[in-house]
């Protein structure tokens, strides 16, 4: 569920298992965020934030829904293949511009807990950021966790933001 305020954008997310998708067999991201093609200035964003943890019946006001998220009760997983997957979630350099004006749009992420990702290309972006690869300027992650994440590049880690 996107926020119904306009400038700082949260995507609610119920919990569950959430796994890449992989278009005509290929290998790709599980979650692409980029910034929106949109004319309408009133749609731009001076933040976004993912939010997982919440139940499955999330409906109600924010408040509401806000008081009844809790991680560590509705987990949130975002699995990878073993086999397929590069970066769990991949956050274009596009939100670097995606705020008001062309300004920067931080991007944070909350409450997930991070699974298989693999990061297996031999060099460049492909070999690191298993979990989550930030090519924009501002990424924040909180409250997550990373599990059996591999990448095999020199900056082997689960995260990383260039």
């Amino acid at each position: 569920m996107l926020s119904p305020n306009k400038k700082d954008k949260y995507i609610k997310i119920a919990s569950g298992d959430y796994v890449p998708f992989l278009q005509d067999g290929t290998s790709g991201y599980s979650f692409v965020l980029e910034k929106p093609d949109v004319g309408n200035l009133e749609y731009s964003t001076k933040s976004l934030t993912l939010r997982g943890g919440y139940p499955n019946n999330i409906t109600g006001t924010d408040v509401a829904m806000d008081n009844l998220r809790d991680p560590i009760l509705y987990p949130t997983y975002i699995r990878g293949n073993r086999n397929d997957s590069k970066h769990l979630v991949y956050i274009d350099e596009s939100m670097d511009t995606a705020g008001e004006n062309g300004a920067l749009a931080p991007v944070n992420i909350e409450g997930f807990t991070f699974v298989g990702g693999n990061a297996a290309d031999a060099t460049g972006e492909g070999s690191t950021g298993a979990a989550v690869y930030a090519a924009n300027g501002s990424t924040t992650i909180r409250n997550s966790v990373f599990v059996d994440n591999t990448a095999a590049g020199e900056k082997r880690c689960g995260c990383v933001s260039e």
